[in-house]
């Protein structure tokens, strides 16, 4: 006969969600009230894209850049459609990320042991973690970390069970753990599973059954992904984050001197410990209680399973660590892996880890199955546990401070952790002997509390910044004022400016040639010297009098720190309470014919548009010559008119008239997957002055349409849909594929 098998019933999964819904609500409810629920990166890059209408392009970055290639941006998560089509804000979006946490983490608990309170301590251990609460200002790191778990559940039931429900709950989770947005938390979630899941292929009594089971499901999640992997990678490799050196690699590092903070997480909140890293993320902490159950699961959990989480704990443990161990050297060069930077990060597989073991842990003392012996262990294990981190806290400074911290047994920081593990190993052996579901009940509920009590004392609350009104901006308003139909704006400062924040341009619709954004073309940011976080590194030289660079992509207001820019080719025209709004006197049209083309080396054509100067010695001018790829030395008509009659996002119109042949150039991005038409009929499009893009009209008067229409987006419409087929077939032929028992 065969053992039954854990199973996540839907009722249960609503009730998990509705629980840690209520529990997120009264967790951010003093954040939420007149304040955005995030800070850095959560209003300054995240919500912007949340809040603006969906378009596949967008004017307000970089002079031009496709959101539907930035996955972080949300384009393609379910989840920020459906909230934002149901009318909620961007709070809700955030909150239902740390849901999806707690109910992937309680289905994970469920699977793996079939309990459902210890599906709750798994909930808690992920969504409630240090490390998952100090990632607040990455809202595409929390739903992805939500769906990864979600995943890691699934696998367990296709496993166990061989449900035809838990393969497609498989396929949906890995799909929605792409669309999420963070491509490095689903890279390293994806090998998580990958490994788990070839452990469970190894000592399968049907391999060959399994892997076709799987092999369903992994293909039905690549195609259903497809959708936002295909514009991704297209924007990906020509991004800055294409390659990253071994600095960028090992940045944000974890730090050994940091170890103790899993169990004295408020000895380190504010302290220069954490060079430079956010509070919470650095210190990794689930819980002093937490640890005990993970212990405790690791003493008399089922072996194999207690051997690979076990596992991923040191492993992921050691990688975090970065260069003081020699396994970052090894994933430095692992294709894939070594696009991430941030090995901190890795605490996250560390966190899941954990909540396996805790997991495992609340069902066997449910069960009553810790051993006089294993009790004994545990106790032994904790304080050789307190012992290692006093050790560490006394012996071991982070690289950042310059003198050790000083610290006694009577600092209620250390001593109160020290008396939760204590008491938590006592009453743990006590309640044993008494009534164990109790007990784990009990603990679970201790576990909480004190989890939810060290977040209090977090510093991110307080640097929430407030929710800002439905009236304009002072400084942006004067923006706004000064400008002109069709002009860009540029922000010198980039991301720091104090008045008109890189990303502003796209919450209140300024076309703009700054912004902050990982995945900035690096054509972009060479040929402007703006780098991702939207600053100008060689403001000087942007802003010189030989410099065509503003001039080309149609930037007419300058945002720069007062007195910064010259007068022989820049206006003021208004005063911002930390810098200046300065005119470009040089300004070009969104469209507009020159007389002469010629081609020249990228190089070249480099020095031509900053210095102003053509290797023959004669001045650059774009208002009368473009350099154009793969076209050469050309005389078109001189005189030729050129009107735009509309611009929207991803899409121009320009009606043209000229008596001969002529040369119109575009002031759009030469990006792949802008399309032209001259009345209808397509026409090719080449890349003019480096930056933008151009095409030959003929005589008399047409209308000239550009559209952004990329081949690389309907390539993943047509997977995604191809994955909606394979999953409907399985569905049709479940009973024959599936729901025979599965023995691992």
């Amino acid at each position: 006969m065969t053992a039954s098998r854990p199973r996540v019933q839907g009722p249960e999964l609503v009730l998990a969600a509705l629980g840690f819904t209520a529990l997120f609500l009264a967790f951010f409810a003093d954040t939420m009230v007149d304040r955005v629920l995030g800070f850095g990166d959560g209003p300054g890059y995240f919500r912007p894209f949340y809040d603006r209408p969906r378009t596949l392009w967008t004017d307000s970055l970089f002079a031009g850049y496709p959101v539907s290639g930035d996955a972080q941006s949300g384009f393609f998560n379910p989840l920020a459609v459906l909230l934002k089509a149901a009318g909620f804000g961007f709070d809700a979006f955030v909150v239902s990320g740390y849901v999806l946490c707690g109910v992937g983490g309680y289905g994970f608990g469920k699977a793996l042991t079939g309990s459902r309170l210890a599906g709750v301590m798994a909930g808690l251990v992920v969504s409630l973690s240090a490390f998952v609460v100090g990632q607040f200002d990455h809202t595409a790191v929390v739903h992805t970390a939500g769906w990864t778990v979600c995943a890691l559940a699934a696998a367990e039931l296709c496993i166990g069970s061989g449900s035809w429900r838990a393969f497609m709950a498989l396929a949906v989770s890995l799909a929605l753990m792409v669309l999420a947005g963070s491509f490095q938390f689903t890279t390293s979630g994806a090998v998580l599973i990958a490994a788990r899941l070839v452990l469970a292929v190894a000592s399968h009594h049907d391999r060959q059954r399994l892997v076709r089971q799987l092999s369903f499901a992994l293909v039905s999640a690549a195609l259903l992904a497809s959708v936002a992997l295909s514009p991704s990678f297209e924007l990906l490799g020509m991004s800055m984050r294409a390659a990253l050196t071994w600095e960028n690699f090992i940045s944000n590092s974890y730090q050994p001197a940091l170890l103790p903070s899993f169990l004295f997480p408020a000895f380190f909140i504010g302290k220069e410990a954490l060079a430079g890293l956010p509070d919470v993320e650095a210190s990794g902490f689930v819980g002093v209680l937490v640890l005990i159950f993970a212990g405790a699961g690791a003493l008399a959990g089922p072996r194999r399973a207690v051997l690979f989480w076990c596992g991923v704990v040191l492993v992921s443990l050691v990688l975090a660590l970065g260069p003081t161990t020699p396994l970052a050297r090894l994933v430095f060069h692992v294709p894939g892996l070594n696009l991430f930077r941030g090995p901190s990060r890795h605490l996250f597989e560390c966190t899941l880890g954990l909540a396996a073991l805790a997991a495992h842990g609340v069902a066997s003392v449910q069960a009553g199955q810790l051993t006089p012996r294993h009790r004994r262990l545990l106790g032994v294990g904790a304080a050789t546990l307190l012992l290692v981190a006093f050790g560490l806290l006394r012996w071991v400074t982070p690289g950042a401070v310059s003198v050790p911290p000083q610290w006694s047994m009577s600092d209620g920081r250390l001593l109160v952790p020290a008396v939760v593990l204590s008491g938590g190993v006592f009453a743990l052996h006590l309640g044993l002997t008494r009534s164990a579901p109790w007990t784990a009940g009990l603990l679970v509920l201790t576990a909480t509390i004190e989890v939810l009590f060290v977040h209090r004392l977090a510093p991110w609350r307080a640097a929430t910044p407030l929710e800002p009104t439905t009236v304009v901006p002072a400084p942006i308003q004067l923006v706004r004022d000064a400008s002109r139909p069709g002009e860009r704006i540029v922000v010198l400062r980039g991301y720091w400016d104090p008045d008109v924040p890189a990303n502003a341009a796209l919450v209140y619709g300024l076309a703009s040639a700054s912004g902050y954004s990982p995945l900035e073309p690096r054509t972009f940011a060479a040929a402007t010297g703006i780098d991702p976080n939207g600053v100008a590194v060689d403001m000087v030289r942007l802003v010189s009098d030989g410099s065509a660079v503003l001039d080309v992509l149609a930037v007419g207001l300058v945002v720069a720190p007062p007195d910064a820019l010259n007068a022989t080719r820049f206006e003021r025209v208004a005063q911002l309470p930390n810098g200046a709004v300065y005119r470009n006197l040089r300004v070009r049209p969104r469209a507009w014919f020159v007389g002469d083309t010629l081609e020249l080396d990228h190089e070249t054509t480099e020095r031509a548009i900053f210095e102003g100067v053509l290797p023959d010695g004669r001045a650059f001018d774009p208002a009368a010559m473009a350099i154009v790829e793969r076209l050469g030395a050309r005389r078109f008509t001189a005189g030729c008119e050129a009107n735009v009659t509309a611009k929207g996002e991803g899409l121009l119109t320009v009606e043209t008239g000229c008596a001969g042949d002529g040369f119109l150039v575009v002031s759009e991005r030469g990006f792949p997957g802008w399309r032209a038409e001259i009345d209808g009929r397509p026409t090719p499009l080449r890349r003019a002055d480096l930056l933008v893009t151009g095409l030959e009209v003929p005589a008399g008067r047409h209308v000239v349409e550009l559209t952004y229409a990329p081949s690389s987006v309907w390539l993943g419409v047509g997977g995604a849909v191809l994955g909606l087929a394979l999953l409907l077939f399985g569905f049709l032929n479940r009973r024959r594929w599936f729901d025979e028992p599965q023995l691992a």
